[in-house]
């Protein structure tokens, strides 16, 4: 097997002490693995901190052969960057999918199924809590993450739509009917705030957003004042239109639960990251380029893109 170098180009504060430590140790059986180089690797590990029109260049994509981003997030590949490199780009889609759709089904539970304990003994056995069976959802994004949240979703409710026009769905239009949106989808052109005032006002007025995809899809005052307006309607947000976010601005609504850009983050995350590092690198170096490609198909980012 050739030895290859690798470059870690930046590091997410959200890594545990030991990741760097731990990263380098299982990468550099590959080769060369450094994370302060100069010159062109052969393959490049980024993530949403790296400015890639800043290594550009400086000419560290040069010789580079492969990107991997385990992320499922690539804004910073954006903005003409990615149709203009010729350098496969692998994303981390499968790292964070169960987890996300774990937060998903917890805020869907949060919302609708709390249970009521009790300590001393309540004879009337009372439980408003609605039957999920009678309830429809929508899914706009149908990713990793969306694929898996509509079989788990299945389980639940009577019916769930899919809007996704990269795969040819669209039930923007059954908005109206819809109990629960889950908002799965990537941001791009399309997608940047189109959950709008207007999107807002077709809804049911106890309608519920569960967001853990790009804050920027929603119009966050829009979305406050569409809960001012409609108590019976609620909202979870885990990302935001910029972060660090001051949750204190978002007020005293009840109807509003906050988290700090966790949905997609579990105990063992460092581990999973490296692994899916390792496995994409081994890949790499032992399969042809064909091979390979054809294997990460619904993981290289151009092709998602349909950019090749």
């Amino acid at each position: 097997m050739k030895e290859l170098s690798i470059l870690r180009a930046s590091y997410s504060p959200y890594f545990k002490p030991s990741f760097k430590k731990l990263e380098q140790q299982e990468l550099s059986k590959f080769g060369q693995f450094q994370f302060d180089g100069k010159s062109s690797p052969d393959i490049l590990i980024t993530n949403t901190e790296t400015n890639l029109l800043e290594l550009k260049d400086k000419k560290i994509l040069e010789n580079t052969k492969l990107i991997i981003h385990p992320n499922s997030g690539y804004d910073n590949f954006l903005n003409g960057f990615i149709e203009n490199i010729d350098i496969p780009v692998i994303i981390g889609n499968t790292i964070r999918q169960e987890a996300v759709v774990n937060y998903c089904i917890s805020c869907l539970f949060d919302h609708t199924q709390k249970i009521p304990w009790q300590t001393s003994w309540e004879s009337r056995r009372y439980w408003d809590r609605p039957q999920l069976s009678s309830k429809k959802a929508l899914i706009i994004g149908h990713g990793h993450v969306g694929e898996m949240l509509e079989k788990r979703l299945h389980l639940f409710l009577e019916k769930t739509y899919i809007h996704d026009p990269k795969k040819d769905l669209y039930a923007l239009h059954q908005k109206a009917e819809v109990d629960y949106i889950f908002i799965c989808a990537e941001l791009n052109e399309s997608t940047h705030h189109l959950i709008d005032q207007h999107f807002l006002n077709e809804l049911k007025p106890d309608a519920t957003i569960i967001n853990p995809a790009r804050g920027k899809i929603i119009q966050l005052q829009d979305l406050i004042s569409h809960l001012e307006q409609y108590p019976k309607s609620f909202a979870y947000l885990d990302v935001f239109p910029h972060e660090p976010y001051e949750l204190e601005s978002l007020g005293a609504l009840k109807n509003l639960k906050a988290s700090c850009h966790v949905a997609g983050v579990f105990d063992k995350i460092d581990d999973e990251i490296i692994n899916f590092e390792s496995r994409v690198i081994s890949d790499f170096s032992e399969l042809n380029i064909n091979e390979f490609l054809e294997k990460y198909r619904n993981l290289h980012l151009q092709h998602k893109l349909g950019i090749k």
